[in-house]
């Protein structure tokens, strides 16, 4: 992908059949920083479509079914921090059609939900690394709405999309000799019973000493979730969180994703203040803005402190 699209340093989506991951390349390796914990949305999405009597691969037909979906059904929205989980999206899905839910609608909520899930953990990535470019590979990179919504969430977060061209987003051949000439140009060698197909090999154990990527520090102030910033409040000093509204998502789940979190932050603050700990007091709080306003508290930013350590 790099070598075709341009892409310098960028952070790579890797999503297929059996991986579903976040990849950015530092000091001769590739980081993970974020991954499914269950099963991959290509596999997620292959085993719905033979649920439905679709044959493998299943994802570019409910891609095109998905395109006459209207109502939007209410499906787990699965983020932890970077990782993302895409069983319950599965279960549920058979469970509305048991139901007798719209196939159409089914594949519809599938896509706007699990895609909104991958956009968010890798514009979380963003800026955890301070990577300007995003670069999108595996088969399911093929689908034209996570392009479109992945190039939605890129523009608003002022990064570049490389998109690996279509022909090379599957197995082929290409990639691995790729891979094996970048080795071998890098002094790697291995006899050939040392290249054994291990499904346990994850990519963050290989050396990749042609990577010279580097993790940037986190600025204070906007993440990919809100934007805080300091201000007054009746003669206080406080800070102002504020959600920010996403335009790759759907309306529908992102009210409910900013209404759920905003929620339970506040219940946090409260019940941090009343266990006596050394929390913020909430000063305020704007439902129309989505802003949460709460006491400075003077100190070391955690960022800066783990910056100290290492």
């Amino acid at each position: 992908g790099k070598r075709l699209t341009g892409a310098i340093d960028p952070l790579i989506l890797y999503v297929s059949g059996g991986n579903t991951q976040i990849i950015a390349g530092e000091n001769g390796k590739y980081r993970v920083f974020g991954e499914t914990t269950d099963m991959g949305i290509g596999n997620m999405l292959d085993k719905f479509a033979r649920e439905i009597g679709i044959p493998f691969p299943g994802g570019p037909k409910i891609e095109e079914l998905a395109k006459n979906g209207r109502n939007l059904l209410n499906l787990p929205y699965s983020v932890k921090g970077m990782d993302t989980s895409f069983s319950g999206i599965f279960t549920a899905a058979i469970n509305h059609l048991a139901k007798g839910e719209s196939v159409q609608d089914i594949c519809y909520s599938i896509q706007e939900t699990a895609f909104s899930m991958l956009c968010e953990t890798l514009e979380r990535a963003i800026y955890t690394t301070g990577k300007r470019e995003i670069l999108l590979t595996g088969g399911v990179a093929r689908n034209v709405k996570l392009r479109e919504m992945i190039v939605d969430m890129a523009h608003q977060s002022g990064c570049t999309v490389h998109e690996t061209p279509l022909e090379y987003c599957m197995d082929n051949g290409t990639m691995i000799a790729q891979a094996a000439m970048l080795m071998f140009q890098n002094g790697i060698r291995q006899t050939i019973e040392q290249t054994a197909v291990d499904q346990r090999f994850r990519i963050d154990d290989a050396p990749a000493p042609w990577i010279n990527g580097r993790i940037k520090s986190i600025e204070w102030g906007k993440g990919a979730e809100s934007l805080i910033e300091q201000g007054n409040f009746l003669g206080n000093t406080c800070i102002i969180k504020k959600r920010i509204s996403k335009n790759y998502r759907n309306s529908t789940i992102d009210g409910k994703i900013l209404k759920e979190r905003t929620g339970k932050e506040l219940k946090i603050l409260a019940r941090g203040v009343e266990s006596g700990l050394n929390f913020p007091k909430l000063f305020d709080y704007n439902a129309k803005e989505m802003a949460i306003i709460m006491e400075k508290i003077d100190g070391k930013l955690l960022g800066k402190c783990l910056d100290e350590e290492t």
